[in-house]
């Protein structure tokens, strides 16, 4: 092979023409006319394959189980990261907790429930973010003790007529790792599992905010809980959840007024404009959770006046008793056994009345029983 001698003209390029090489080495070359442009030369040198007609390079395929296995391994570490109390930035948790939510979905009876929640779409986020566990008694059973941000459902009536019942944790949130709520077999104490749901996402959205707005909010919260009637049961449920702790105090009012308080025109401007983050109709929510009080006072008024009519029909059955009786001591010629049979047949008439009444009365006092023991799990 010949080497060129190195002192020929060279091209801007660097390269060395091949009709210089050519006449260097003696050799003639016919002489070329201008070329012109030819289809498939975008070069405009027409002739010959160029770049732009070579065959295309057989694409990769890409590494599709590497890719898996390297999101599968983000995934773990994620979760891992969160479950380990996310050390960090809190807003570095929360992304993550948002992109865990949306990759691996929340599921049906989630999605339904933050449907009767009337969430926003940041209120979704929040809850799905939260990974939202609903459970039945046995799932349930010691999940929440010790467990930070218990929800307490207002005390309901254990008896007609007897002592209030005692208040019981329904559901609860653990800071940066998931909201646990109980869910009764009962539908209809849907309301019930619905409220804890709201309160308990709530606790989330507030572990979310900075210390700045929480500082704004609290003031704002107190005057609010401070408005409220002494007698309604948020006071109590409100002491309950706080305890011993008052770092819980500002959480929980947050939680407590958010879902179960709206009065007339609503609270504080700017309370309802941080809550209309989360809750598209906050007095649509406030409203399910009174259908369960509704629900106790209806089984007790139902008892009751069961009862009432057990009674009335038990006073009349004497009644009837008492005068078939006299007409029956009565002497012969005065008794009249036509009447005394008609006096009997009455008496007992309402005598089964009377029990029927009294199994009614019975009947919703056992309801009303079963649905207490359903919340207290």
């Amino acid at each position: 092979m010949t080497i060129p001698p190195d002192d020929l003209p060279r091209g801007t390029d660097g390269r060395i023409p091949q009709w210089v090489i050519d006449e260097a080495a003696g050799r003639r070359t016919a002489a070329t006319g201008w070329r012109t442009w030819e289809p498939g030369s975008p070069s405009g040198t027409g002739g010959g394959r160029d770049r732009w007609d070579r065959a295309p390079r057989r694409r990769r395929r890409p590494r599709r189980l590497g890719a898996l296995l390297t999101g599968a391994a983000l995934l773990a570490a994620g979760y891992g990261w969160v479950q380990l109390g996310s050390p960090g930035l809190p807003a570095a948790r929360d992304a993550t907790l948002d992109v865990l939510a949306r990759v691996t979905g929340p599921g049906d009876d989630v999605v339904a429930l933050a449907d009767q929640m009337y969430l926003t779409d940041t209120g979704r986020d929040v809850l799905y973010g939260a990974r939202p566990r609903l459970l039945d008694r046995q799932e349930f059973s010691g999940r929440c003790e010790g467990r930070a941000h218990p929800n307490v459902p207002a005390a309901l009536p254990a008896d007609v007529g007897g002592a209030p019942g005692e208040p019981a944790v329904m559901g609860c949130y653990v800071a940066g790792r998931e909201i646990v709520v109980y869910v009764p077999d009962d539908p209809r104490l849907r309301p019930a599992v619905v409220t804890t749901a709201a309160h308990e996402m709530l606790h989330a959205a507030w572990d979310r905010m900075g210390a700045r707005e929480q500082g704004r909010l609290e003031p704002l919260l107190e005057t609010a809980v401070a408005a409220v009637d002494p007698a309604d049961p948020v006071h109590e449920q409100l002491a309950a959840s706080v305890g011993d702790d008052p770092r819980l105090r500002s959480t929980e009012l947050f939680a407590y007024l958010g879902s179960q308080v709206y009065p007339a025109g609503g609270l504080d401007p700017a309370l309802e404009e941080a809550y209309a983050r989360y809750v598209a109709d906050r007095e649509a929510l406030v409203a399910v959770g009174t259908q369960l009080r509704l629900l106790f006072d209806q089984i007790v008024t139902e008892a009751e006046t069961a009862r009432g009519e057990a009674a009335a029909h038990e006073a009349a059955a004497a009644r009837l008793r008492a005068q078939r009786d006299a007409e029956a001591a009565l002497p012969d010629l005065r008794r009249d056994d036509v009447a005394i049979a008609a006096l009997d047949a009455r008496a007992r008439e309402e005598q089964a009345a009377a029990e029927a009444a009294s199994r009614r009365a019975e009947e919703h006092v056992a309801d009303l029983a079963s649905l207490q023991e359903q919340l207290h799990p």
